[in-house]
């Protein structure tokens, strides 16, 4: 193939500026179909190494956009800034390990082996009145007692699994 003189900028412009095909088609004036055809053809190992260069990075970049708008998403779910959602994140940890205790408080209370001693007998008649046993022998939280009282959600347990 006889050189253009486009050939050298078309190369200077793809491998070292890292400009797209459609970018140089605008600066040159030749078809994206013939500067890719050259590029192609004059050098075809660095013209896939590069294409497969450019492809981890948009990857990347879509990777981590993802992650940001998953983020932004989650944030704006709990009325939180992005920024207040990553600490928000970490500390989930101490609210499990609170939920865990209080969990295992509940099954002590709940439990047909004993009484704990913190618990008072009207604490323990709320939470028997909360709960309904299931045949497997299950706690599972209702959503009225028996009067009609409604039981909140907020930090009682769905279900308190079986005390072996």
């Amino acid at each position: 193939m006889k050189p253009k003189k486009w050939h050298g900028q078309a190369k200077e412009l793809y491998y070292k500026e890292g400009r797209n095909i459609s970018e140089i088609e605008v600066i040159i004036g030749v078809t994206r179909q013939t500067i890719s055809k050259f590029l192609q053809e004059s050098n075809s190992a660095a013209f896939e190494a590069e294409k497969e260069k450019r492809k981890k990075d948009t990857e990347e970049r879509t990777k981590e956009s993802k992650k940001q708008s998953k983020i932004n998403y989650q944030a704006k779910q709990l009325g939180i800034t992005p920024e207040e959602y990553e600490i928000y994140k970490f500390q989930r940890l101490t609210l499990k390990d609170e939920l865990r205790q209080q969990h295992e408080d509940d099954v002590v209370a709940l439990s047909s082996h004993g009484m704990s001693k913190s618990i008072s007998n009207r604490e323990l008649t709320y939470y028997r009145s909360a709960y309904k046993q299931t045949k497997s022998g299950n706690y599972r939280r209702l959503y009225a007692t028996k009067d009609g009282a409604v039981i909140p959600e907020l930090g009682l347990p769905r279900v308190i699994p079986r005390r072996l």
